[in-house]
């Protein structure tokens, strides 16, 4: 294994209550193994991420050179996709996917089977035979939850009824709330169901209370993933903890483990248990494991107690680097063994000693539901806590818990604070994003004051099928080498200075966001910053999603402007811009001397093809004569379509011998034969020279005289050249005299017809 092994995670999103915490545990078996961690969202920002139930059609190979393996969570990619990188030799690992993965790659998942068994026996000992199933059965988490409550009801005497397995939509409340009406549309509801998640649990129990029914009067309910949020509601929720974060950090340890070489098995279920709470009919204030049985001696007890603290407040604060969690562990030993003494002391406890302990739990940065299990914890366990007299102890218990409430409420306010914060970082963004007059989207200016450290941009050179990306913009807080121009194969992003950047200390991780929307492919967006556990917002799949309409605004902008100066059939230059040239050529001459020739060049023969072929084929053509051109001309110089068959080139710093020179060329190049649409076609064309050795003060004026030598080599010998002269203006101002006087004589009937 590398000395800094790399991770690369497929995911559908980011944050929330079942992502978030499988990345936190994830990042901290990764930060502990001294690794970086790159997480690629794979979901397209149309698409909400608890719709994802059949495998995203992602198939960009990003950060392959980076990585040393892979972790899928649910169905991030498909099959295919895992078969790829099982078949380059990476140790593939997939949490709690549906899709077939390949006969080497290790499968991760919660064990649904004993949690579930464990809630459906609980309903049932609470005398329930009517239990139904609520869930999104679309994912394969949730099916297998569906397989053991019928099992457990056949293993009970119990026969499944169909008509009480409810689908939801999604994962989430909204879920739950689609899947409680159809609960109330049933001829006869079930007496307790099992719910397949928190979020669908907590959607279904506020639907039933407004339609009149009440949990767990009503409807018993036991659910999954044991989130704070179904703790801290009303009912708190009986739920199985299948811990999401330790779920990723198994995953996270297979992954190293496949590094390593060593031999793992191929499928590895992740313990549950079942916290029983008040949502299935216990009384208000129980909260215990399933088949937690007092111990008899109040020193195991108590001990149990504190180790359960100890456990709550660390899970939390674990980064996974050593120095750190050395540091959080000697903290939260500490606390706990405060709250223990505080426990023996009983009612001598002062007021002092309590604000002691509140002071210590505010400098840890918990989430409001570590501080709530904490509360929830002395309160149900302290006749188990090794004082004699259990009035007092309870007394104690209850005192402390009070104070840890506050906490835990200030613990919300922050959060609620952080959330005002990120809706305002939100606002800057949107702005900067949709300011169409302002900077340029593609410089990331617009992520200047947010919570990223560091930031690149590249889009597709033609495409993701070219499979390179150009580095077009960068975010940097501190300054470090400029990526911008940098060309990078598609396996070889993010760069690696970017991942580099990301420190597991500071829960940083680089997040790889694709910038597509249906109609376009754009590029990819990576960001290097700290990753919220807790938050339901697809924040970077947002601003990508932003990012894809500040381009296509750009874009559109940038055809109008295009429209204006270029010719839409062939691309070149249109007269507008050709003449903004020419003024500056004719500037340069004034100034310094410098030499110009203009070519003006007109098919021959074309009207024949137009006729003869059809318009299609003449625009084919037209464009086939743009580019060989384009091809002959230099840098510095101009070529232009003005219309029609009509060619013009501004040759720079070119005196007439020269200009003779390049007309040769190009008209080589024209005659040559080029087969169209299964056709061969030969285009000649007459070309006019007018140069700087005449003395001109207007572009117009060396239009029109080397329009003139034009229709002069077409009048001589079709695919000749012709250079305007002295002598050919002296005629050119005896014709237009002789055309001017005729107009005025006719005008003035002065003219007179003889036969």
């Amino acid at each position: 294994m590398p000395k800094h092994p790399t991770v690369v995670v497929l995911t559908p999103g980011l944050g929330g209550d079942y992502f978030g915490d499988v990345l936190a545990g994830l990042s901290r078996e990764i930060v502990a193994a001294d690794g970086r961690l790159i997480v690629v969202e794979t979901l397209q920002e149309h698409v909400r991420r608890t719709e994802v139930s059949m495998d995203v059609p992602f198939t960009l190979p990003l950060a392959l050179d980076l990585a040393n393996g892979f972790i899928s969570l649910t169905n991030a990619v498909d099959a295919e996709y895992l078969k790829g990188l099982d078949a380059t030799g990476f140790p593939v690992v997939v949490l709690s996917g549906s899709q077939e993965t390949p006969d080497s790659a290790t499968t991760v998942r919660p064990d649904n089977e004993a949690g579930t068994v464990a809630a459906v026996e609980h309903l049932i000992g609470h005398g329930h035979s009517r239990i139904g199933f609520l869930g999104n059965l679309a994912q394969r988490d949730i099916l297998d939850r569906l397989d053991a409550y019928r099992d457990t009801l056949r293993a009970h005497g119990l026969t499944p009824d169909p008509d009480l397995v409810f689908d939801a939509p999604e994962n989430g409340e909204p879920g739950g709330v689609v899947a409680a009406h159809r609960v109330l549309a049933g001829d006869e509801r079930p007496t307790a169901l099992m719910v397949a998640t928190d979020r669908n649990a907590i959607g279904l129990v506020r639907t039933l209370a407004d339609n009149g029914l009440s949990v767990p009067r009503d409807v018993a309910v036991a659910a999954f993933d044991n989130i704070a949020a179904g703790a801290l509601g009303s009912p708190a929720l009986t739920s199985v903890e299948a811990s999401a974060d330790e779920v990723g950090a198994l995953a996270g340890r297979r992954v190293l483990e496949r590094m390593r070489g060593a031999a793992v098995p191929l499928a590895t279920p992740h313990e549950s248990r079942l916290v029983v709470r008040e949502s299935c009919g216990c009384r208000v204030g129980a909260e215990y494991e399933q088949g937690e049985v007092p111990a008899s001696d109040p020193e195991v007890s108590r001990q149990r107690l504190l180790d359960m603290l100890e456990a709550l407040l660390l899970r939390d604060l674990r980064t996974g680097d050593e120095a750190a969690d050395r540091a959080s562990r000697d903290t939260v030993v500490a606390i706990v063994a405060r709250v223990a003494s505080m426990l023996a002391r009983g009612e001598s406890v002062t007021p002092v000693q309590i604000q002691e302990l509140v002071e210590s739990l505010r400098s840890l940065s918990c989430r409001p539901g570590a501080l709530s299990g904490f509360a929830d914890a002395l309160t149900s366990h302290w006749s188990a806590a090794g004082s004699a007299d259990a009035a007092v102890a309870s007394a104690t218990a209850a005192r402390i818990a009070a104070a840890v409430w506050k906490v835990q409420a200030g613990a919300s306010l922050h959060r609620a604070e952080a959330t005002d914060r990120a809706i305002a970082e939100q606002y800057t963004v949107d702005a900067g994003l949709l300011d169409t007059e302002g900077a340029d989207p593609r410089d990331l200016t617009w992520l200047a004051g947010t919570h990223v450290n560091a930031g690149v941009l590249a889009l597709w050179d033609g495409g993701p099928e070219s499979g390179r990306l150009t580095v077009v913009g960068e975010h940097c807080t501190d300054g470090g080498p400029t990526l911008v121009g940098t060309t990078l194969r598609t396996e070889a992003f993010p760069p690696a200075q970017l991942v580099e950047r990301a420190t597991g200390i500071n829960r940083e991780m680089c997040v790889v966001v694709p910038v597509h929307t249906r109609e376009r492919e754009w590029g990819v967006l990576a960001l290097v910053a700290p990753f919220e556990t807790t938050s339901a917002r697809e924040t970077y799949r947002h601003w990508a999603a932003l990012l894809c309409a500040a381009l296509e605004s750009q874009r559109r902008e940038d055809e109008v402007r295009r429209s204006a100066l270029f010719d839409a059939l062939t691309g070149l230059p249109n007269r507008r811009l050709f003449v903004r040239q020419l003024d500056q050529a004719l500037a340069r001459r004034k100034r310094d001397g410098t030499p110009f020739a203009v070519l003006f060049m007109d098919l021959d023969g074309f009207k024949l093809i137009n006729d003869s072929l059809g318009h299609q084929m003449g625009d084919k053509v037209l464009m086939a004569v743009g580019a060989a051109i384009d091809a002959q001309v230099r840098a510095v110089d101009t070529a232009a379509r003005f219309g029609g068959d009509e060619f013009v080139i501004l040759l720079a710093d070119t005196d007439g011998t020269h200009a003779l020179g390049a007309a040769s060329r190009i008209q080589a190049a024209l005659e040559s034969v080029r087969e169209i649409d299964g056709r061969e076609v030969v285009t000649r064309a007459s070309i006019g020279v007018a140069s700087s050795a005449v003395d001109y003060v207007t572009a117009e004026d060396v239009l029109r005289d080397a329009e003139f030598a034009m229709y002069r080599a077409k009048a001589a010998e079709p695919g000749s050249v012709a250079f305007f002269d002295e002598s050919m203006r002296e005629r050119a101002v005896e014709w237009a005299s002789l055309a001017t006087d005729v107009l005025t004589r006719a005008t003035a009937h002065e003219l007179k017809s003889h036969r």
